[in-house]
């Protein structure tokens, strides 16, 4: 189908008889096909950012398509991350701008224990980022963090099939996908702090 389309398209009036040739007889001989082929992903190096750009591109596309911010009015905070989550990152965040302590916190109910609290959900390294986000993107910080995360379970689980398989051929980096975006993690995608867990997985089996 491909070849009649570009032989209709060369011999239409909408180019001189000369270039047309030229096009259809480069066509021919694989000259336009070999570019293209150039620029493949599926190569056996590509397999690790793939694996981490796939799930973090289908989240985007799926945000897309529901109309969850940043592309409409919708957002996936719900659950624990928003009745648990939110305010702990953002109490986490006041505390590292103002320089305090992580041991007690006045602002959390009549006041409590925020070492215990940050310990359980908060101890992840990825939430010191939140010291370079403005307050007021703070929710949005969390969902990137959340995609991220995904993305880094999709590449940790990739990387642990090449070591473990001991082959570097492109297809591990579709089982990395599909780890990343499985039932589990797609439907406790909310629950960031466990999404740590799943992309550390990996890694602990090839310590083991």
């Amino acid at each position: 189908m491909l070849g009649k389309d570009v032989s209709e398209l060369a011999h239409s009036k909408k180019y001189p008889r000369k270039f047309s040739q030229e096009f259809q007889g480069q066509y021919e001989k694989g000259q336009y096909r070999k570019r293209l082929m150039e620029w493949r992903l599926a190569e056996p190096e590509n397999a690790l950012p793939v694996s981490f750009l796939v799930p973090v591109l289908t989240l985007l596309l799926l945000f897309f398509v529901q109309g969850i911010y940043p592309f409409g009015d919708r957002t996936f905070l719900w659950s624990d991350m928003y009745v648990q989550y939110a305010p702990f990152f953002m109490e986490f965040r006041r505390k590292l701008h103002r320089g305090e302590g992580l041991w007690y916190t006045w602002d959390l109910g009549m006041g409590t224990n925020f070492w215990a609290i940050y310990v359980y959900y908060l101890f992840a390294p990825w939430n010191w980022l939140a010291f370079l986000c403005p307050e007021h993107w703070t929710l949005e910080f969390m969902i990137g963090i959340m995609v991220l995360k995904m993305g880094a379970c999709s590449l940790s689980m990739t990387w642990y099939l090449r070591r473990h398989c001991k082959t570097f051929d492109f297809s591990v980096a579709m089982f990395g996908c599909a780890y990343g975006l499985s039932g589990y993690v797609l439907a406790y995608g909310w629950n960031i702090m466990w999404l740590d867990c799943i992309w550390l997985f990996p890694l602990i089996l090839y310590g083991l």
